[in-house]
């Protein structure tokens, strides 16, 4: 289902205070000379369908005309089979307040979303074009990766906080001249008691020896008595088998241990302990290093998931022969003796712009065709006076083929022999049939 621009009233829009145009047929001239309101219709066009024009959006309160405090913009748009219609009104306050309404006919129930989206219209001026980047270029021929580079922009920014914690940890292993002996901490109370046991222990050793020393003396003093006291002999003998019982059941003394080992391990604990925690701080910032690096490498492969989705995106998307993408979604195109080469001031000779800004409202506009949904294939050429003959009887014959509706903007001060034309002027409009009437 096609719709074609039947009818555009412009109130308190860039100068005017109330206008009027009515459309028919396929290819329209609007004549006129300079200032007479040519480029201003084809800007209202593009703001009824965008909300904005090629002029900087700062200066938006200047397209409401100068004392006036609103502007309206409204379309009307007719199916020339079904006789169905609808309006599109967007209007301006000079406090910024925007509004757009859509208007369908009673038995029509199309909301704004699919208004919005049968739009085809393209606004053709080349050196506006040529000032787009390649990804704006590409919006043309309907390839958007706006949504995927706002991802991969999320993506990268989740980059930040692992890529510093990753430079941290690497400086602060810098510091490591070399990799720190592993050395076990020590403890200096359990060293202190230690030591303290081994004196106890030598101590109770030489108690022991004092004992044997003493119990030994007085077995030498019974035997003595003995020898003495032969009389008493076996007495003493009793006595002395007593003493030799408590000898043998004494328990014999171990070999002293050396001090110097613990003392050395009291001396140089300091040294130790501050090793020891070299160590582990080091193994630690091994660790750490690893778990950054696994969060860093995650993030980053979500950076180019996101792109490649991109990328996978872009060469799903049916365009024609001519037109490539680089890896940015930026258009590049093949045509007129270009090979992929970005749209640019190579392509102002004759008619080149024209041609390949058509293709571009062609792609769009037949892929919708193909999924039946219904259009708005509006073109509107600023400065056509500027195409020869070739490219006017090319826009004729595409208009023909395709059934798209081209409004042409032409400085002059009389209409075109054989031509829709509406004679443009500050006071008047005059529309002239093919027949001059």
């Amino acid at each position: 289902m096609e719709y074609k621009a039947a009818e555009l009233t412009l109130v308190n829009f860039k100068g005017s205070t109330k206008l009027k145009i009515k459309f028919n047929g396929n290819v329209t001239f609007l004549i006129g000379v300079n200032g007479s309101g040519k480029t201003m219709i084809g800007t209202a066009f593009q703001y009824l369908f965008e909300g904005k024009t090629f002029f900087n959006n700062k200066y938006r309160r200047r397209m409401i005309t100068d004392g006036e405090d609103k502007l309206k913009v409204i379309g009307e748009f007719t199916n020339e089979e079904t006789g169905k219609s609808f309006k599109i009104t967007r209007t301006l306050t000079s406090n910024d307040s925007p509004n757009l309404k859509v208007e369908c006919d009673d038995n029509d129930s199309l909301d704004m979303k699919e208004i919005l989206s049968m739009i085809n219209m393209l606004y053709l001026r080349p050196f506006e074009i040529v000032k787009m980047t390649p990804q704006e270029q590409a919006k043309l021929v309907g390839v958007d990766t706006t949504d995927y580079d706002k991802k991969i922009k999320e993506k990268k920014s989740n980059l930040t906080v692992p890529r510093s914690d990753l430079k941290r940890v690497k400086e602060q292993l810098k510091a490591f001249l070399h990799i720190p002996e592993k050395v076990v901490a020590v403890n200096l109370k359990d060293l202190y008691e230690e030591r303290e046991n081994i004196k106890l222990f030598n101590e109770e050793q030489l108690n022991r020896n004092s004992e044997i020393t003493s119990q030994t003396f007085r077995v030498q003093e019974q035997e003595r008595k003995i020898k003495k006291l032969e009389e008493e002999l076996q007495f003493e003998k009793n006595a002395l088998a007593t003493k030799n019982g408590i000898l043998e059941s004494l328990v014999k003394p171990e070999p002293t241990q050396s001090l110097d080992n613990v003392n050395s391990r009291i001396d140089s604990a300091d040294n130790t302990n501050l090793n020891a925690r070299t160590f582990d701080k080091y193994v630690s910032l091994k660790s750490e290093l690893a778990i950054e690096e696994t969060t860093f490498a995650t993030k980053e492969q979500e950076v180019k998931d996101a792109e490649q989705n991109k990328i996978d995106y872009i060469k799903s998307t049916k365009v024609d022969s001519s037109v490539t993408f680089d890896e940015n979604g930026g258009l590049r195109l093949t045509a007129f003796g270009h090979t992929e080469a970005y749209l640019n001031e190579a392509f102002f000779s004759t008619g080149q712009i024209l041609k390949l800004s058509i293709q571009f409202c062609l792609i769009k506009m037949l892929k919708d065709r193909a999924n039946n949904l219904p259009t708005i294939p509006v073109i509107f050429v600023d400065n056509a006076e500027g195409l020869d003959k070739k490219n006017l009887e090319y826009i004729d014959k595409i208009s023909k083929e395709y059934n798209i509706q081209f409004i042409l903007g032409y400085q002059d001060d009389k209409p075109q022999d054989g031509k829709n034309c509406i004679m443009l002027s500050e006071q008047s409009i005059t529309k002239i049939t093919k027949e001059g009437k």
